[in-house]
């Protein structure tokens, strides 16, 4: 079993790589948007909602998979209540069907 760990600025390269590996046609990669190191802090970097969350999930050192979600903010009958929304999530094509998205 792999290491599920924190988000760090140094996976970016990694997700970036797999993004453009199992994901050539998604909506960043066809108007050739980059989804560089300054991308990846402003939207995983400190928020004035709250703490934004992703996890990584490696086997060796290797990226198999991400978890992503930031804060944002709902109003429930008139009241404000933060809430997350899924950002980025993703499992290798490989490591489908053994429960990787679920641990992370």
């Amino acid at each position: 079993m792999g290491e599920i760990s924190q988000y760090t600025e140094q996976d970016c390269v990694a997700i970036n790589q797999f993004m453009e590996k199992h994901f050539p046609n998604r909506p960043d990669a066809i108007i050739k948007r980059s989804r560089t190191d300054s991308y990846f802090r402003w939207k995983y970097g400190p928020n004035p909602l709250g703490r934004t969350i992703m996890f990584t999930y490696r086997e060796g050192d290797t990226l198999m998979g991400c978890f992503g979600a930031v804060p944002i903010p709902l109003i429930i009958r008139s009241e404000y209540v933060l809430a997350y929304q899924l950002t980025d999530a993703f499992v290798s094509p490989s490591m489908h069907g053994k429960g990787i998205f679920g641990l992370l």
